[in-house]
């Protein structure tokens, strides 16, 4: 019987924040691979390969790796792996293509950051969050907006007043308010 891993969840490989790496690392390999990626329908395929892997008698190397943390597969599997014909994704192999395609430079980076990585999410500070102003809305609960906002504005003056007085844009707002010419809708 052939059993296949989905992919994971993309969020997984996504979020690059500190505190979560930091908890990530910590991880079994087995609890990681267990959330699937979206785009799958069957979402517990990952969890019965390896309840399957756990009853077969001749997976001891696969249930090693399994019951692994992620710092611990990181630093033994792949930080310290040797040259192997069948291991195309191996920290040497990586080496090898980037010599190639961006030169001795580029590859001394790449194993510094690779071989401290594991030290930089431990001992690495969190971000403090960004404070955003909030945008308001419309306050439907005044009469004068509701009349006021179903009101036909037709040149971009008139809507950049109508913005600023409503406060609905930020400061920080990419839309360039004097090309437009459009009618404003209200949903009553």
């Amino acid at each position: 019987m052939k059993i296949k891993f989905m992919l994971i969840n993309s969020k997984i490989t996504k979020d690059i924040g500190i505190e979560y790496n930091r908890i990530l690392l910590n991880k079994k390999i087995k609890d990681i691979i267990i959330d699937v990626s979206k785009k799958y329908l069957d979402k517990d395929n990952n969890k019965t390969c390896i309840k399957l892997i756990y009853t077969q008698n001749d997976n001891e190397e696969i249930i090693k790796i399994l019951n692994m943390t992620y710092k611990d597969l990181y630093e033994q599997y792949y930080i310290i792996s040797n040259i192997n014909n069948t291991l195309q994704n191996s920290f040497e192999e990586h080496q090898n293509k980037l010599m190639n395609l961006y030169g001795i430079e580029y590859l001394k980076i790449f194993i510094e950051n690779a071989e401290n990585i594991i030290e930089f999410f431990i001992k690495g500070k969190n971000r403090k969050q960004r404070k955003y102003e909030e945008i308001k809305g419309i306050d439907i609960s005044n009469d004068n907006d509701i009349s006021e906002s179903t009101t036909e504005i037709n040149n971009g003056e008139e809507l950049e007043k109508f913005f600023i007085k409503k406060n609905m844009i930020s400061t920080a707002s990419q839309t360039d308010l004097e090309n437009i010419n459009s009618k404003l809708i209200s949903f009553a």
